[in-house]
């Protein structure tokens, strides 16, 4: 049986134990907010509120997103089908599914054929992706326009103008998913226009390919611009909730960023003096450091957080990390050798199914207010007080999901307002009242009975 069948089996068994893995009909805060602006709604409309139009959909993500908005819009559309829990999750899940396929494509190319086989695991081994392999966030759709513009990368310059016309209009697309695609495909556009600049062609064609590349991608930052960014956040405002250069230099040397800084010195080291860095690798490794220089530097001036472990910064991640694992298989035969066994697949399959089964067990993920409802012998006695961010979560599994038929939604729920005291809840006579809290509540009158859920005495 032919290597690559292994590989196949493998990913497709992978993709499949991971869409089941993951499915909940639990949605967080920003998941349900989400799936809210994308049915013209927002994370604090009034409960059984009618679902908006498209316009509504734009307006509530300028107030109540911090990304472009494209992932909203197509979940408005795909919206239009279903509102059926599997449906919603599929969304996210293709965009992670297609990452998987242009990264073997895409190692394929770099190193060969065999070996590149088994680069769709280097997705699997980033946790931080893996399991936002179903948030109904932009997520994944920025993991494409990362592994995307790879893609690109290492093609443009065999591109003919039609084909570079078609990456670029895919591309104008994908830099809506998030802010940091923007910045991404701002620094590929500036690169790649550079490098046709110092080509060889005729001085019309260069000008030709780099406006065919350019146009599409300059459009659609007009757009995100004019229609999203200057009403969302016009002064490029920081978030309060993650960290910023400008406002701490020592994140450089914050434990497991440390090992971010560590091998990005390395890359650049690689890109500097390796004097037999394969010409085709060049590209990939001089747009890597780049990559991480400019993200590095907006941080600096307060422009975007600097996380390279979190969701935030999956670009600086992929980018450092892939182009070192390539360059390593390159350079290390017994690594290409190890790839090229027909068994290695079923043996990383076998390792992540381990390891994953061990992780998500004790993870919210699968621990939430949902399994905490199931538990409890609910009925129309009982009373929920639910916290703000507790809102969205509660609306869409009462209002969607309905799968409490006992409880009657919305007079067994109080929503309350940020502020609360004691006296807020009022023991209702016959009721058994609990809050339903996102965080762990230390409060002398209520008892933890449950995953954010808490009886009050």
């Amino acid at each position: 049986m032919k290597l690559k069948y292994f590989y196949f089996v493998s990913y497709v068994y992978l993709l499949v134990f991971l869409f089941f893995g993951l499915i909940n009909p639990y949605l967080w805060l920003d998941e349900a907010g989400q799936f809210f602006i994308s049915i013209g709604l927002n994370h604090f409309s009034e409960p059984l509120s009618p679902k908006g139009s498209y316009l509504d959909m734009i307006s509530n993500n300028n107030e109540f997103n911090l990304d472009p908005g494209g992932f909203s819009v197509l979940l408005f559309f795909w919206l239009k089908f279903s509102t059926n829990l599997v449906w919603i999750k599929i969304l996210p899940f293709i965009f992670f599914a297609i990452s998987v396929f242009f990264m073997v494509k895409i190692s394929k190319i770099l190193i060969d054929k065999r070996s590149g086989l088994a680069f769709g695991f280097f997705l699997f081994l980033i946790p931080q992706l893996v399991f936002r392999a179903l948030e109904l966030r932009a997520y994944t759709m920025e993991t494409f326009a990362i592994i995307f513009s790879i893609f690109i990368l290492i093609n443009y310059q065999k591109a003919s103008n039609k084909e570079l016309l078609i990456y670029s209009i895919i591309s104008a697309f994908l830099i809506t998913s998030r802010y940091s695609a923007i910045i991404l495909y701002g620094l590929l556009t500036i690169f790649l226009s550079l490098n046709i600049l110092f080509s060889h062609r005729n001085k019309i064609e260069k000008i030709k390919s780099i406006l065919i590349f350019s146009l599409p991608l300059l459009i659609s930052v007009f757009i995100i611009y004019l229609f999203i960014l200057r009403n969302q956040n016009p002064e490029l405002s920081k978030v309060d909730y993650v960290s910023y250069l400008s406002d701490n230099f020592y994140l450089f040397f914050d434990k497991t960023n440390l090992i971010h800084s560590t091998c990005l010195l390395i890359l650049l080291a690689i890109s500097i003096f390796d004097k037999k860095l394969p010409k085709h690798f060049k590209p990939l490794f001089h747009f890597s450091v780049g990559v991480n220089f400019i993200f590095i530097l907006i941080s600096f001036f307060g422009l975007y957080p600097y996380s390279p472990f979190d969701e935030r910064n999956l670009a600086i991640f992929i980018f450092t990390f892939l182009s070192i694992f390539l360059w390593l298989t390159s350079r290390l035969i017994f690594i290409k050798k190890i790839l090229n066994y027909q068994l290695t697949p079923i043996f990383f399959t076998l390792i992540f199914t381990i390891v994953f089964n061990l992780t998500i067990k004790n993870n919210w993920r699968k621990n939430n207010i949902v399994s905490s409802l199931k538990n409890k012998e609910l009925n129309n006695n009982s009373l929920f007080y639910v916290e703000r961010e507790m809102y969205p979560s509660i609306k869409y599994l009462f209002e969607f999901e309905k799968i409490y038929d006992n409880l009657t939604y919305p007079e067994n729920f109080i929503f309350l307002n940020k502020n609360y005291n004691e006296e807020t809840f009022q023991k209702k006579e016959g009721k058994n009242s609990y809050i339903i809290s996102a965080k762990n509540l230390n409060l002398p009158y209520v008892k933890n009975v449950g995953y954010n859920l808490y009886k009050i005495n």
